[in-house]
């Protein structure tokens, strides 16, 4: 089974024909979870080996009826969020659709104490029972709720060890002046492992070129435009340049050759929620890590040209926010949808060169 076919594994429906409803009727319907969240996982081909396994074990059982095999692939048991394959084999047992459900183990279910908990309330509540296997725990049996719960807490306390060991890795990391590049894909520069930071020296002109034009006076919509005039390349092939874009370039230190480790980070180990680390954790500044693409004179121009109108930009943020409070309410009052911003020319014009959609603006 290639990696394709397991990452959307097609869900088998039970279906009832008038000639062995009551056969069918009377056996209860399993389905499996199988779950794997690591690359080790992953290339060991684990998920794949406990599909075909449940598949095989469930169809050969003869007083079981196959309710499907649900699975997620590089998701973490930490949150029940983005677990498509998870929530939906819940959604289909409180549907009344699975009676019983196999887990290699409780980790691979959940690692939320929390979680684990209210999801097997809410399934007992409905007659579905699941079987962890390693465990040998059957939700079934009355004396099983204690040991969950205690096996549910060191599945947890395992994730919560495993988060505070790569937070350890990573300070060490830091400690020692290591950059971690991120996603390896910062505009004007070829990272990698053996060749460190390369300028592209083609994105690397257009970098130097928002930050001499910012100081000439242009604005960062300005720019933009400019940039799409000039038919400038983003990373993506676009070149559906906007403000924001800009910003990034213009604010970000490492185009001076430094490097600010920790701009964001995860405050806590179930979620995995990505913020803005405004003290949240210790961050790391590391002098000529790499070669600039512009001056650190230029950049700290730049910076005070920002400090310099933040207070008047917050004072007109909190007058746009007054007055989209008024809007709201006025269009509440009238009867009027929210969602409804669409005008006669919406989604009509079309660009020649990027072909985004014109939007209107006033």
């Amino acid at each position: 089974m290639n990696s394709t076919s397991v990452e959307q594994l097609p869900i088998e429906v039970t279906s009832v024909s008038s000639d062995n409803s009551q056969q069918q009727l009377s056996k209860p319907r399993v389905a499996a979870y199988c779950r794997v969240s690591t690359a080790e996982e992953l290339q060991l081909g684990s998920l794949e080996n406990q599909i075909i396994n449940y598949t095989n074990r469930i169809r050969a059982n003869t007083d079981w009826y196959f309710a499907g095999i649900y699975s997620d692939k590089g998701k973490s048991g930490t949150s029940l969020e983005n677990r498509i394959g998870f929530n939906r084999m819940i959604r289909n047992a409180l549907n009344g659709e699975i009676d019983i459900i196999i887990c290699k183990s409780i980790s691979r279910f959940s690692r939320n104490i929390v979680d684990t908990l209210d999801t097997v309330k809410q399934l007992d509540d409905k007659g579905v029972h699941i079987i962890f296997e390693r465990e040998r725990l059957n939700t079934k049996d009355s004396s099983s709720s204690l040991i969950l719960k205690v096996l549910a807490t060191f599945a947890e306390e395992e994730s919560r060890n495993t988060s505070e060991n790569i937070e350890w890795a990573l300070n060490k990391r830091f400690e020692r002046g290591e950059v971690v590049a991120g996603s390896n894909n910062l505009y004007g520069y070829d990272i990698s492992k053996n060749k460190g930071w390369e300028i592209v020296e083609e994105e690397a002109k257009v970098i130097r070129e928002a930050y001499a034009l910012f100081l000439e006076g242009y604005t960062l919509t300005d720019i933009a435009k400019e940039f799409i005039r000039s038919g400038y390349k983003k990373r993506s092939g676009e070149i559906d340049w906007n403000g924001g874009n800009i910003k990034s370039i213009l604010t970000n230190e490492r185009y001076t050759g430094d490097a600010l480790s920790r701009k964001t980070c995860t405050p806590h180990f179930r979620t995995h929620k990505s913020v803005k680390n405004n003290g949240h954790k210790p961050q790391y500044y590391v002098e000529d890590h790499h070669k600039g693409i512009v001056s650190k004179e230029d950049f700290e121009e730049v910076q005070k040209i920002f400090s310099k109108y933040a207070p008047v930009k917050k004072e007109k943020v909190l007058e746009e926010v007054d007055g989209l409070e008024r809007i709201v309410r006025n269009k509440k009052m009238m009867g009027i949808s929210m969602n409804q911003s669409r005008y006669p020319f919406s989604s009509r014009i079309i660009c020649a060169q990027c072909g985004k959609n014109f939007h209107r603006q006033t």
